[in-house]
């Protein structure tokens, strides 16, 4: 139960980095500096307090994280062709991005997937027992703290959840938080086109 809050807690860290540096409490070395800290004490605490992971081949591991994003992306670009709208959490992002150094954008959403993996598909997960409870649950935790907005991004939200969900019970921690990482890293890589 001590994790769970603690990974929670986590999360908001990130979010309160980047607000201190918006409000003027911090400046863009101390963001880095912290951001980096903080993504150590991630992987520092991660590598500690992990459940074992399955032994996977770099092979085996590459086809999860691209198959896991071809799905993401389709269902992406259906959900948007069907309800052509904007997506709320994204618009803030965009705007967060264009308000802090390219840097610490970046190492915000690194931040953010590993410690969101962590939490939902580490900790979270472990403490569930049944498989079906761990990709539902996780996944609808997962939706909600993105705050959706409407049915559009609860379908999206939800769907990258699952997703996620079924790479970490298939595979481990480590592959979800590759496809998050890598799923993240597209959606940056689209805002500055």
């Amino acid at each position: 139960m001590k994790r769970l809050v603690v990974m929670y807690g986590a999360i908001h860290v990130n979010v309160l980095l980047v607000s201190f540096y918006l409000v003027g409490w911090l400046n863009g070395a101390w963001l880095h500096v912290l951001q980096v800290t903080f993504l150590a004490l991630l992987l520092w605490g991660w590598k500690r307090y992990q459940i074992p992971k399955r032994s996977l081949s770099l092979k085996e591991r590459g086809l999860w994280v691209l198959g896991s994003l071809g799905v993401m992306v389709s269902i992406a670009l259906i959900m948007s062709a069907m309800f052509l709208s904007s997506e709320a959490n994204q618009e803030t992002l965009v705007t967060v991005q264009n308000q802090i150094p390219v840097l610490s954008f970046i190492l915000f959403l690194l931040n953010a997937s590993v410690v969101e993996e962590v939490f939902y598909r580490e900790v979270l997960w472990g403490v569930l027992s049944q498989r079906m409870s761990q990709v539902v649950l996780t996944s609808f935790l997962f939706a909600l703290a993105h705050h959706p907005s409407s049915l559009f991004t609860w379908v999206l939200y939800g769907s990258l959840g699952l997703i996620l969900g079924v790479v970490r019970g298939q595979t481990d921690c480590l592959s979800s938080t590759l496809v998050h990482l890598s799923w993240n890293g597209i959606v940056f890589f689209l805002s500055l086109l």
